[in-house]
């Protein structure tokens, strides 16, 4: 019994993740973007450079996250921009500022994804090549226990536009450090999923800002207030059941 426990801690100590596959699919989608730069292109850039980003936290690597950072920040904002136009009752005005900022956006995208930043980045990333298992799950631990830290608002009036999108980062972290270690959950994408809508209406309420037209488009704002409260109440609703699964599993990898 002792032999076969041993056996396992062993394996585990040795087993090492690779980042082979997932920074091919980010160089392929740097030159994609390059050479067609659809909004699906675009969006999976930016969820590959997170997920990068989210290595380099499991490896506690700091050195390239501010370049990842540079790269996702542009290809979000056409996701932004995106989000909101599926709106087919926008205000004329609005929608052509929309796609005006969404193309601006696109432009800068395309020089930096052809740029020697771009590349340099891919370069550097390419030094960091495995990650061990163990390594990994300790800072996974760490991941959770921030994720359950950021949750932990016991009162309605705490429960904010700030701290519900404390929470989604932190939680998001979490996911994609459990992709690497092939350890999904599903009821934490459920969750992600409620806080991304909070930041979907979040989002458009920021663009509507950043027109100018927010005092023009009352009846609008009005609207996309009232939908955002109400999404930040039903995500913090799911987190109570949320935070009570995620601490069970995180007795597991405490164990493990």
């Amino acid at each position: 019994m002792l032999a076969s426990a041993y056996v396992r801690v062993s394996m585990i100590e040795h087993e090492t993740l690779l980042i082979d596959e997932r920074l091919h699919e980010f160089m392929c989608l740097l030159e994609g973007v390059a050479h067609d730069p659809n909004p699906d292109v675009i969006h999976a850039l930016r969820v590959a450079s997170r997920k990068l980003d989210v290595w380099l936290m499991l490896g506690n690597a700091w050195v390239l996250r501010s370049d990842l950072k540079w790269l996702r920040n542009l290809a979000g904002r056409e996701r932004d921009a995106d989000v909101v136009l599926v709106d087919a009752a926008l205000p004329p005005q609005f929608r052509e500022w929309l796609e005006a900022d969404r193309d601006e956006g696109r432009s800068q995208l395309l020089i930096a994804c052809s740029s020697d930043r771009a590349r340099g980045l891919v370069r550097a990333l390419q030094m960091f090549a495995s990650l061990p298992r163990c390594a990994a799950l300790r800072n996974l631990r760490n991941l959770a226990r921030r994720v359950l830290k950021a949750g932990a608002v016991r009162e309605q009036a705490e429960q904010t536009i700030e701290t519900t999108h404390r929470l989604r980062r932190r939680l998001k972290a979490l996911r994609y450090a459990l992709e690497w270690l092939h350890l999904p959950k599903a009821y934490l994408k459920d969750m992600q999923d409620s806080l991304g809508a909070v930041n979907d209406i979040a989002v458009a309420l920021d663009l509507l800002s950043r027109s100018g037209m927010a005092e023009a488009q009352v009846e609008l704002h009005s609207q996309l207030e009232d939908e955002l409260q109400l999404r930040v109440r039903m995500a913090w609703s799911s987190w109570e059941s949320c935070a009570v699964r995620l601490s069970k599993d995180m007795e597991l990898w405490t164990s493990s």
